[in-house]
C-alpha cells in the first residue's frame, strides 16, 4: 500500500490526491489512517504528501487559495527581475475575496477590480518547477510603477532599469496595460528616460 502511494506521490510532484488514490482501488480511509500515524500530512482537503516530502511552497499556497495571482516582488522574482527570494509573498486577489482563509502573515495582499484582475495573467514555473498563476512581465512592470511607494526602492530600481534596458521589451503590450490601469503618463516617462 505504502509503495503504491509513494509511486503516486512521485508521479504527482510529491503530492497525493484523493481522486488518484481511489482510481488505484485504495480506500480513502487509508489516507486518514496514515495521517493519524504521522506518515502523511494533509495539505488541504483531498491533497496529501509524505511527511518528509519537500513541497513547492508557491504551488502549495496556490492550492490553498486557487484564486490568487502572484504579483509585484514575487512576480519579479519568478521572471528573473529580482534576485531576492521573497520572504513575504505578494499576491493579488479579486475585490471582496476573503483572505482570512489563508495564512496572512506571510503575504502582502492587493485587491483588484474584476476588469483588471486577469489582465496579464499567465502561468509560470516556480523556482521548484511547478506551474503557478502569475502576472506577465509587462503587467508586473505596470504594477510596480503604480505601487512604487510601497516597494523596496532597490528592488524597484533594479527591475525598472533591467526591464527598460532590454531590447526585446513588448512596449505595445506595456502601453495597453498602462492605459487600462490609467498610468500611461508614468510609463511614458520611464520609456522616454530609460530607452
Amino acid at each position: 500500500m505504502i509503495d503504491k502511494l509513494k509511486w503516486i506521490s512521485k508521479n504527482n510532484n510529491g503530492l497525493i490526491y484523493t481522486k488518484d488514490v481511489t482510481q488505484y482501488n485504495i480506500r480513502k480511509e487509508v489516507l486518514s489512517d496514515l495521517v493519524k500515524s504521522g506518515d502523511l500530512v494533509r495539505l488541504k482537503r483531498g491533497v496529501y504528501c509524505f511527511k518528509d516530502e519537500i513541497i513547492d511552497e508557491y504551488y502549495l499556497f496556490q492550492l490553498k487559495a486557487p484564486q490568487l495571482i502572484y504579483s509585484l516582488g514575487t512576480a519579479l522574482f519568478f521572471h528573473g527581475y529580482s534576485n531576492r527570494v521573497p520572504n513575504v509573498l505578494s499576491i493579488t486577489v479579486k475585490q471582496g475575496y476573503n483572505v482570512h482563509r489563508i495564512d496572512t502573515q506571510k503575504i502582502n495582499v492587493r485587491y483588484s477590480s474584476d476588469e483588471l484582475f486577469e489582465l496579464g495573467l499567465t502561468a509560470i514555473k516556480s523556482p521548484q518547477g511547478m506551474e503557478v498563476r502569475c502576472y506577465d512581465l509587462e503587467r508586473t512592470i505596470c504594477d510596480i510603477v503604480k505601487e512604487r511607494n510601497k516597494m523596496d526602492p532597490q528592488i524597484f530600481s533594479d527591475a525598472i532599469n533591467q526591464y527598460f534596458s532590454n531590447k526585446k521589451i513588448n512596449s505595445r503590450l506595456l502601453m495597453k496595460y498602462a492605459k487600462a490601469m490609467k498610468i500611461e503618463g508614468e510609463i511614458m516617462k520611464y520609456i522616454e528616460v530609460l530607452r
